[in-house]
């Protein structure tokens, strides 16, 4: 994958994500992909580990209908083989509570393919967690 292919999948899959089609989301990746969401699961319901062994469309079908995409800027995306890297600044909505709010995230994705093998998502849990519980 070179820079130019890495932007144009990546921009697709933002649009697909702002979407919140759990089901059109699951086309960027291969057939049980590792996924997480770095934090302390202990410490808030934010952060999410899948491995290869559970039902990433269950994970994925629940981050739809929690979490809302509204704009994406993006800061940098860098490939270097089979790996992509994206920093940007996220706004989001949680859909239960109806709160917006901004935070930059870092994506770290194995590509394989043309598709996600894996990703680690680093982002502020603890923010996302306040905004959920009403306290952001």
């Amino acid at each position: 994958m070179d820079q130019s292919d890495a932007e144009t999948f990546v921009a697709r899959f933002h649009d697909v994500r702002k979407s919140n089609d759990a089901e059109a989301i699951m086309e960027f990746f291969v057939d049980q992909p590792e996924f997480c969401i770095s934090g302390q699961c202990r410490a808030t319901s934010i952060a999410a580990r899948h491995e290869k062994t559970d039902d990433f469309t269950a994970l994925a079908q629940h981050l739809t209908s929690t979490w809302s995409w509204i704009n994406v800027v993006f800061h940098n995306i860098v490939v270097s083989g089979d790996l992509l890297i994206t920093r940007y600044t996220l706004t989001v909505r949680h859909l239960p509570t109806d709160r917006q709010t901004e935070t930059d995230i870092v994506d770290f994705m194995r590509m394989h393919d043309g598709k996600v093998a894996s990703m680690t998502q680093y982002v502020d849990t603890a923010h996302l967690s306040a905004i959920a519980l009403g306290d952001g």
